[in-house]
């Protein structure tokens, strides 16, 4: 019966989800929030004049784990492709971060690059980025490309990710507006980004 439930009985299930390690502090929290839920409701419903979990916090969530790159790291990543063939010039544009030189390469790129990747009769190829052949790049092509120009300049722990864990985090430290990340990585709760801080 819901109605026996008190809030000793609330923080001591808290307490099992912290202490018996098999949940994250995120699944924890997920965990609680429902349980929070679930007495919020019964109270609305008119089952429960109080809940005995209305004292609940999340638990903190610790800062996101993984590599953050220095800038050596970034810069010498992005220098990487070798730009005297046109997969390597494609590959600079397409690391390069949106700034003057980014213009710079995907122009170089578009004029020189991709008109030897496409293939004969392949002209109207509606994507930007081309492979080899002349075919769509497709989304893990980014990955690879991150992780084979790392190893070639000895950063073995780069992904798509990394960059943008990286990124985040360096404007964050650098003081940039909280907000701002937050739509720049496409976050709907500031908490979320928080963790990059």
């Amino acid at each position: 019966d819901v109605r026996a439930v008190a809030r000793r009985d609330v923080d001591a299930y808290a307490a099992a989800l912290a202490s018996c390690g098999r949940y994250q502090p995120i699944t924890q929290r997920a965990m609680l929030r429902g349980v929070k839920r679930f007495f919020e409701w019964l109270v609305e419903d008119g089952r429960l004049l109080l809940s005995p979990a209305e004292h609940l916090r999340d638990p903190r969530i610790e800062r996101l784990a993984g590599p953050v790159l220095s800038e050596d790291e970034v810069a010498r990543v992005l220098d990487a492709p070798d730009t005297r063939a046109p997969r390597g010039v494609r590959d600079r544009a397409l690391l390069v971060p949106r700034s003057g030189p980014a213009a710079a390469w995907r122009g170089r790129y578009l004029d020189e690059a991709r008109p030897r990747l496409l293939r004969q009769g392949q002209p109207d190829e509606r994507r930007l980025f081309v492979g080899a052949r002349g075919a769509p790049l497709s989304p893990a092509v980014l990955d690879q490309l991150l992780r084979r120009y790392g190893r070639k300049v000895g950063v073995a722990r780069v992904c798509c990710h990394t960059l943008r864990r990286t990124v985040a985090t360096s404007l964050l430290r650098g003081g940039a507006d909280l907000r701002a990340v937050a739509e720049l990585l496409g976050h709907s709760r500031l908490h979320t980004t928080m963790r990059y801080a």
